[in-house]
């Protein structure tokens, strides 16, 4: 099924190898130790100030639960180091900036639109047609890869980081060539928001590529304001040479968080999608799969389908408790059916333009129209995947969800 740890260039293979000889002589690099990834970060910057303390927890626990629980190869130590050491290198440059910048405080964030939901239930496609509307500010990957200094207008599609971007995004390629069939990334392509708060490593992100259930359980179990509050910060930085009249994001791991996206940004909209999850979990569970066969040294699909079955679950009830409980945002809320938006994508967004009161002239339904002739489903490759390869049966799968399927007519 896809691509499995045996199945890695030989290079990759030879470098797990060396490092279970490695391990047997007591020797495990390289090192995951917060002062070792903190100093390395601190060398290649000339940087110490890391800004206030929220970071400080969830890095701690990211890295206890790498070590304890992840059963990491060679290769997947070295992807750790270099995320985490990476997001720290922003952290740091993003503190410094702001020192010397101190304006960036006086950025004004209005009427954010948040796209969330379910993975795999449209918000990619949602989310990039929603882009091409020229009002729109979205967060381009290279900008979110590299986001010192804050992109400029003028140069926003020439900067060099973009190339620079490319290169780093090649590497993952190289290692999972079958990713862009599931989840396409590319430097000028719009970037999920989470690595934002990636920054303050409390993040599904890196649950997606090591299993760290310690991690994952403390991240989304404690309250996410003073997390969103950084996020805010992050918009501010990243418009702060080049605005629009309102910015576009998404990320799946805000459908838990609602509440709190909106303790936050008391003028957000939201657009949540929906999609059967006999669909949605093996192929989040594929997802996964693919990325940690890379990371560790044995992958259990059938733990992974049953993770899946059970965080995205609890998710999503809690996502439809917190909606529940405040009718009174109704109007900032717009659900999308991914059958609806599959049959006739500009129907529905002409459906969420009219709901939100938006603008839908005659260029950006051009726009979108081109977009979609130029960018058809599946340009990447098909993705496929079933219950099966995952442990689960469609039984199973519409037993959990059985609420959510009936109150959104999902089949």
């Amino acid at each position: 099924m896809g691509l499995a740890s045996n199945q890695l260039p030989q290079g990759m293979r030879l470098l797990n190898r060396a490092g279970k000889l490695l391990r047997s002589a007591g020797f495990n690099p390289p090192s995951l130790s917060q002062d070792v990834l903190l100093r390395k970060a601190s060398r290649a910057t000339g940087l110490n100030d890391f800004g206030d303390d929220l970071h400080r927890e969830g890095l701690t626990r990211l890295l206890d639960a790498l070590e304890q629980e992840a059963e990491l190869t060679t290769l997947g130590r070295l992807m750790a180091a270099d995320s985490i050491k990476h997001d720290l290198i922003a952290r740091l440059e993003m503190v410094d900036y702001r020192k010397r910048n101190p304006e960036v405080d006086k950025e004004e964030i209005k009427a954010p639109i948040f796209i969330a939901g379910l993975p795999r239930t449209g918000t990619t496609i949602l989310y990039n047609l929603l882009s091409q509307d020229p009002s729109r500010r979205v967060p381009l990957s290279w900008e979110v890869v590299y986001p010192v200094p804050p992109p400029q207008e003028e140069s926003y599609t020439t900067d060099p980081r973009i190339e620079k971007t490319r290169k780093r995004f090649a590497q993952t390629d190289a290692l999972v060539p079958d990713l862009k069939a599931i989840h396409p990334v590319e430097a000028l392509l719009p970037e999920e928001c989470s690595t934002f708060t990636s920054r303050e490593f409390q993040s599904r992100n890196y649950s997606y590529v090591f299993d760290i259930p310690s991690y994952y359980d403390w991240y989304v179990n404690r309250p996410q304001v003073d997390v969103y509050q950084a996020h805010r910060r992050y918009l501010q930085h990243l418009q702060f040479h080049y605005k629009k009249d309102r910015w576009l994001l998404k990320a799946p791991q805000h459908l838990p968080f609602i509440g709190d996206i909106f303790e936050v940004y008391g003028d957000a909209q939201l657009i949540q999608t929906h999609r059967n999850p006999c669909d949605v979990i093996p192929s989040q569970a594929s997802l996964v799969y693919q990325m940690r066969a890379v990371t560790q040294e044995s992958v259990d699909t059938a733990a992974i389908g049953k993770e899946k079955l059970d965080r995205w679950g609890w998710a999503l009830d809690r996502a439809q408790a917190t909606r529940d409980a405040i009718p009174e945002r109704a109007k900032q809320i717009c659900d999308v059916r991914f059958p609806d938006l599959m049959a006739d994508p500009l129907g529905q967004i002409e459906r969420l333009y009219d709901h939100f009161d938006w603008d839908f002239n005659a260029d950006v339904k051009k726009r979108m129209e081109d977009f979609m002739k130029n960018n058809p489903r599946d340009k990447h490759g098909t993705h496929r995947y079933t219950l099966e390869m995952f442990s689960l049966t469609p039984e199973q799968v519409r037993q959990r969800f059985a609420h959510y399927m009936e109150r959104y007519e999902l089949g």
